[in-house]
């Protein structure tokens, strides 16, 4: 899980930034689900977390990596299901 937290934020806040991420995400439908609709959900998350604290912990959600593409291009490659599935094993590691 330290992966997921980026280097100006604490797990706390990562936990918080993935949880909104998967809300917005959820609600892009499947036949919508694509970089445009992806980049707009993400960035209405902004009152309250910064750039960092937000696509930080996707990118290592989605890609399992530190360097990757952005999350918003890895979303859309992936497709809705499989990305909100990557967020939901993010999340699990918060519990351990």
């Amino acid at each position: 899980a330290q992966l997921l937290v980026w280097k100006k934020s604490n797990r706390e806040k990562a936990k918080e930034s993935l949880i909104a991420s998967r809300a917005a995400l959820e609600k892009i439908p499947e036949d919508g689900f694509a970089a445009a609709h992806v980049k707009t959900a993400l960035d209405s998350l902004q009152d309250g977390l910064s750039t960092g604290d937000i696509y930080w912990p996707l990118r290592v959600a989605l890609s399992g990596r530190e360097s990757s593409p952005g999350p918003v291009e890895i979303a859309d490659a992936l497709g809705r299901k499989e990305a909100l599935a990557r967020i939901d094993n993010a999340l699990a590691k918060f519990e351990s």
